[in-house]
């Protein structure tokens, strides 16, 4: 719980740290938080490749099993950027805490807060590519607001790891 108070407490210094980790992520990059998008698209069309013409797969066949693939990619993504890019963090940040003294667990909580947002706009895309797909599912594709909080809420503990006090 002291993690969420020292966010509170010091929230001018999570925000900067925020704006600096956004700026660094998509600074330089041609597509900005496009790329967020690009990302889980392509891993899609991988996995549909390695699927449908490597293995066989005889889901593979059915109209939406893109939709299906893509479904859990937001999440993967999320997870996987976060707790890595949060676990080499306090080593990019070195000299940020020596030279000044406040809660670490500030650094990679701010990276995956970071990522939450690639997760947003993400799991948008994927809800409101369920609901045009899948009409049927447009009373139940609300459950993944909660599921992706739940998300957020795991990877802060995995992106916070050892690196607080």
């Amino acid at each position: 719980m002291s993690v969420y108070a020292d966010v509170i407490r010091y929230r001018e210094l999570f925000g900067s740290l925020f704006r600096r980790d956004i700026r660094a992520k998509y600074r330089g990059s041609f597509l900005g938080l496009g790329w967020s998008l690009l990302h889980p698209l392509m891993l899609m069309l991988v996995y549909l490749f390695v699927f449908s013409v490597l293995w066989r797969v005889a889901e593979v066949e059915r109209d939406d099993y893109w939709l299906f693939l893509l479904c859990g990619l937001p999440a993967w993504v999320f997870f996987a950027t976060a707790s890595q890019a949060s676990s080499r963090s306090l080593l990019e940040n070195a000299n940020l805490i020596r030279k000044v003294r406040f809660p670490r667990q500030l650094v990679p909580l701010s990276i995956v807060g970071t990522n939450l947002i690639a997760f947003a706009v993400m799991l948008g895309v994927v809800m409101a590519l369920s609901m045009w797909r899948v009409p049927e599912a447009r009373d139940t594709v609300w459950l993944a607001l909660p599921l992706g909080a739940l998300c957020d809420w795991v990877g802060g503990v995995v992106g916070i790891g050892r690196g607080g006090r």
